[in-house]
């Protein structure tokens, strides 16, 4: 039982919170586990002086649940009145033990907070010392009826608080047989990042699908490469991980498919995926342009590294796949009006950049290779290369996305997150009124008049960063480290050593804020990166500081500008009895070139969005790239937008009449997905497309990816902008591979075998000579 007085059992109406998550249960009785324990054995029974009646039912098809009732005294509405009543009620639900894995992302199943579908906040600790290993619980932020003995009879009030709900329990997953020197079957350290499955199969081990042992296209051609290209792994070690990746590849997936005479080889992915959540998740089966660019050369490099021409041979095959259109099961894509090489075959197409950069790049690598050999192909691959040049040159630029200090990359060309709630305030002196709204000329939802908000009180202490006598006051040097510090101007510097992370940290007293709600961290920030290097990013983190643990409930990566910038973030705050700790560093102790600068620091409650409107753009970006209200009525209005928790203004007051005012609405606030991982990514594949661009003969198309590149970098912490870039006759040093939850940096090309092989081995059997 649980005995903890922060998380007493309190009834309330199940039915509600479950709806709140969408769970459905299926009916049928089942048995449980025979502890008799109240929580997981059916029936009826006297448990430490309480009566108890449990019911068990299938959640799913393997895993069961168990709803423990209570009788108890308990205040419920009769004919409109509190009373007290004797009656059985919901204590808590128990979810037997089950693979970890049967859950996927079930908010119940993964550490964090959480909103329902009906806007309450829910909040689940895993694997702590309260829940114990193995285990997860959930508690909802909730209204309950508390009961006072009064002189003249009961006192009935409500309050808000966190109620206990429910426990998930999972099975302890078996380790599989490993190689007791290196977990893994070549005679060497895995790669970092990397980790194999029980048949030997190279995973990814961050991923964004369960579970990560999945068979990934993409995954195995990056292990190939980075296992070709490390400069510390020996020849033979290369090749036996180089070829075990690519038998994996070739022989657990993959497919072959006869279209206009030409055979093609494809690799489909064996689980479902949410490309954006505005549009229909991929199912079982779907191939990607990026996984089928990303094999391909994959094959030219182990071609090249073996000398076998088998690997060239599937190469073929899988530039082959370029030929199918989308319409006919495969990735290329002309049916917006331009050619884009699907990384996400959804309907309507995603138009992700990268993954079509990365496709764009691999048709001149085969282009080039296959040069000698098949003068045919290299013609085909080259033509096609030319072709994709006109498209990027016209949606591109529409990757731009002015925010906080500069210009970010969106990932793809839809608008599929949430888009920022609008209103208008009066201005100047009366009152305004708007008589129509509309929307790039068509009808709208009327936006409202609001009432200018007041600022809730700053919680952080000293947040302009003064000192006295030389300390900075409020704010707790990190691990000590005095050196990584800098105080100047206003300002506060954080820098890395090399050694240890450098920072400062401030923490909020619990109760500070109430529980669940919503918060808004803002700041002045600007990083110092000598120009031309790579550097790394300045980051806020942010804690609750929990009696059951630390957990990181936000990070604030926004300290990306040149320029000094103003920026803010939401997060939801934590438990009434939870602490708030938030920490100013950097992203990487080991990167020392680099000065993280902070001024200002805010932490409040948000503004209040009250009255508002949310408009519906067009999803397709290439359709409207940009967006404009026109306002009628009279008066003077500032037309804001509520994001990072503030009613901020969009562009100057207008003042209205029957002739209709417009207010252009900034990108960032349409619903456009800025996924900071790969922005450094796109800096490099836009500055490698404009110089091939330039030498297939396309300056004005190599200017302008060279122009968005430029624009770009002026906000990438990894990749510097290379003013040489057009005029680049080789390779660079390095490039970027996708690896699905960012990009990683690996060298441009492979060293080659130092000995060549006498026999060139076929799989991952390494002949005698050379293991």
């Amino acid at each position: 039982m649980q005995t903890r007085s922060r998380r007493r059992f309190i009834p309330f109406l199940v039915a509600a919170l479950i709806a709140a998550i969408g769970i459905v249960a299926v009916p049928e009785p089942q048995p449980a586990v025979a502890d008799d324990h109240p929580y997981t054995t059916p029936g009826e029974r006297e448990y430490n002086g309480r009566k108890w009646r449990t019911t068990c039912s299938n959640y799913s098809t393997n895993v069961q649940r168990c709803r423990a009732e209570i009788f108890a005294t308990q205040a419920r509405l009769v004919n409109g009145r509190y009373q007290l009543v004797n009656e059985y009620v919901f204590n808590n639900l128990t979810y037997l033990p089950s693979p970890r894995e049967s859950w996927k992302d079930n908010p119940l199943a993964k550490a964090g907070q959480f909103t329902g579908t009906d806007g309450r906040i829910w909040q689940t600790e895993c694997d702590t010392a309260w829940t114990g290993k193995n285990g997860c619980r959930s508690f909802a932020w909730v209204t309950v009826i508390n009961q006072t003995k009064t002189a003249t009879g009961w006192k009935f009030t409500p309050e808000n608080k966190w109620v206990f709900n429910n426990v998930v329990q999972f099975k302890a997953s078996p380790k599989p047989p490993v190689d007791p020197a290196y977990d893994n079957p070549c005679n060497a350290k895995a790669p970092d990042g990397w980790a194999f499955t029980e048949e030997g199969r190279p995973h990814v081990i961050k991923t964004p699908y369960t579970p990560n042992t999945n068979y990934n296209p993409i995954s195995l051609a990056n292990f190939i490469k980075v296992a070709l290209r490390s400069t510390t792994l020996s020849d033979a070690d290369r090749l036996c991980f180089a070829l075990l990746g690519a038998n994996h590849l070739i022989d657990d997936g993959a497919t072959t498919r006869t279209y206009q005479g030409e055979t093609s080889l494809w690799l489909p992915y064996p689980f479902g995926f949410s490309a954006n959540p505005s549009i229909p998740a991929l199912t079982t089966g779907w191939y990607s342009g990026l996984g089928q660019a990303g094999a391909m050369t994959s094959m030219l490099e182990l071609a090249n590294f073996t000398g076998d021409p088998k690997w060239d041979a599937y190469a073929d095959q899988l530039f082959n796949s370029y030929l199918v259109p989308m319409s006919e099961g495969g990735f290329t894509n002309r049916d917006n009006g331009f050619l884009w090489f699907e990384e996400y075959p959804t309907d309507p197409p995603t138009v992700v950049y990268n993954g079509h950069f990365q496709a764009v790049l691999a048709l001149h690598a085969y282009g080039r290779e296959r040069r000698s050999a098949d003068p045919e192909k290299s013609d085909a691959a080259f033509a096609l290369f030319d072709d994709t040049l006109g498209a990027l040159a016209t949606q591109v630029p529409k990757m731009e996305v002015p925010a906080e200090g500069g210009t970010m990359s969106s990932y793809d060309m839809v608008r599929g997150y949430d888009a920022v709630p609008l209103r208008a305030v009066s201005v100047g002196s009366g009152t305004a009124t708007i008589t129509d709204t509309r929307l790039n000329e068509a009808p709208s939802t009327a936006l409202p008049i609001g009432t200018q908000t007041t600022l809730a009180p700053n919680r952080l202490l000293n947040s302009s960063m003064e000192t006295s006598a030389g300390a900075l006051t409020g704010w707790v040097v990190v691990n000590n480290n005095l050196a990584g510090i800098t105080l100047r101007d206003g300002w506060l510097g954080v820098h890395p050593t090399g050694n240890a992370w450098a920072g400062v940290e401030q923490t909020i007293a619990a109760g500070t804020f109430p529980a669940g709600s919503e918060l808004s961290f803002s700041m002045m920030s600007r990083l110092e990166i000598p120009e031309g290097k790579a550097g790394t990013g300045g980051k806020v983190a942010i804690y609750s500081v929990c009696p059951s643990g630390t957990t990181l409930i936000h990070e604030n990566a926004k300290n990306r500008s040149r320029e000094a910038a103003w920026s803010a973030t939401t997060f939801r705050a934590p438990a009434a009895n939870c602490s708030i700790k938030v920490q100013l560093l950097t992203y990487s102790y080991t990167v020392t070139n680099t000065t993280a600068w902070y001024d200002d620091v805010q932490l409040r409650l948000a503004d209040p969005v009250g009255v508002s409107m949310t408009p519906e753009y067009d999803l397709l970006v290439h359709r409207t790239p940009s967006n404009h209200l026109t306002l009628q009525g009279s008066g003077q209005v500032q037309v804001q937008g509520w994001y990072g928790g503030r009613w901020q203004d969009i562009g100057d007051p207008v003042t209205l009449s029957t002739d209709g005012a417009q207010v252009e609405i900034p990108e960032l606030y349409t619903g456009r997905n800025i996924n900071i991982n790969y922005h450094d990514g796109h800096v490099s594949e836009l500055q490698r497309i404009a110089a091939f661009a330039d030498q297939q003969g396309f300056p004005e198309e190599a200017e302008i990816l060279d122009a968005t590149a430029y624009k770009l970098s002026r906000m990438s912490v990894g990749t510097p902008y290379n003013k040489d870039n057009l005029t680049r006759d080789s390779e660079p040093e390095t490039i970027t591979l996708d690896m699905l939850t960012g990009t990683i940096e690996v060298a441009a090309e492979p060293e080659p075998m130092a000995i060549q092989p006498r026999s060139v081995p076929t799989s991952m059997e390494l002949p005698e000579a050379t293991s």
